[in-house]
């Protein structure tokens, strides 16, 4: 089993796109602002696929418009090129080769039969779950959360969308943020795809789509965030992978890795990262203490006693 990279940058660093940031970085000719992008690029390749250029000027202390001539400089058309490239890297390193429609029933196969085979699967879960969570913790790190908590409340509405098995997903994140919001939309709850697309028809530039894909990806996912994103709505995608089909449509990526070696996928990491941003949320606000007192005082008469242990 490959383990899970909780590094990502020092294996970035040797891939094409990694070498040439190096070696354009190395370059004596080199304008401090360019170096500083560079240098940025390789150190947090992960940040640099999960924001686009206000967020790398940001980091960088440069302008927008020298982030643009620095992906100019180095043979790309823009920014949104070099955004492209890095996030491909990354899925090449995260996971090598997309996995056949068949391949979990291969993955099952390989680890049934015997005891000792079984129990082997139960070690290889654990484990892949153990560097999933730690993977997404060190990219949570860099995602600045604080201002994905202002997008959350500066939104006109909050719109959480999951198909499949990232649907549950979806839900868990729409009732953590729901006390705290002034309007939270579950896309994807009943109807299917055609009433999930109805609920998205008056989305738009002051609205807030998070969408939530781990493999197996949803076609759908991808259909209806590219619509959000022709409504110039802002998008949070939390997904396995930079070149997640959804991650190439977001404003912003919060990323999850779900590999597992007998599931399809693992939904560890992303409840991590659902966790993450709403506790960023909650506390980015005073006023948000007497939200979840008086959502306590109404949620007190439904709970056991034995709850009182566990705050």
């Amino acid at each position: 089993m490959q383990p899970a990279m909780s590094s990502p940058d020092v294996a970035f660093a040797a891939a094409p796109i990694g070498k040439r940031l190096l070696a354009f970085s190395g370059r004596t000719d080199l304008s401090p602002a360019f170096r500083a992008i560079a240098l940025d690029l390789l150190r947090h390749p992960m940040a640099a696929t999960a924001g686009g250029v206000g967020a790398l000027s940001r980091r960088a202390g440069v302008s927008p418009a020298t982030v643009s001539r620095f992906a100019r400089a180095l043979g790309f058309a823009g920014h949104a090129q070099l955004r492209g490239e890095i996030g491909q890297a990354l899925q090449r390193l995260l996971n090598p080769g997309h996995e056949p429609i068949d391949r979990p029933v291969e993955k099952l196969r390989a680890r049934t039969g015997s005891a000792a085979r079984a129990h082997a699967a139960v070690a290889e879960s654990l484990q892949a779950t153990a560097g999933n969570v730690a993977a997404a913790i060190d990219n949570l790190r860099a995602a600045g959360l604080d201002r994905l908590a202002a997008d959350l409340r500066r939104a006109r509405r909050v719109y959480v969308m999951g198909f499949g098995l990232s649907a549950h997903l979806a839900g868990l994140l729409a009732l953590a943020l729901e006390p705290f919001l002034p309007q939270v939309i579950e896309v994807v709850t009943w109807g299917g795809s055609e009433l999930a697309a109805g609920r998205l028809l008056d989305i738009g530039p002051r609205d807030l789509l998070i969408v939530i894909s781990l493999p197996r990806y949803s076609t759908e996912a991808a259909r209806l965030t590219g619509f959000a994103r022709a409504r110039r709505t802002r998008v949070l995608a939390i997904t396995d992978s930079p070149a997640a089909p959804v991650a190439r449509l977001a404003n912003h990526v919060l990323v999850a890795p779900a590999r597992h070696p007998v599931l399809p996928g693992s939904q560890s990491a992303a409840v991590v990262a659902i966790e993450a941003l709403a506790t960023a949320l909650m506390v980015a606000s005073r006023t948000h203490v007497g939200k979840a007192r008086r959502l306590t005082a109404a949620t007190a008469a439904y709970l056991s006693a034995a709850d009182d242990s566990a705050s």
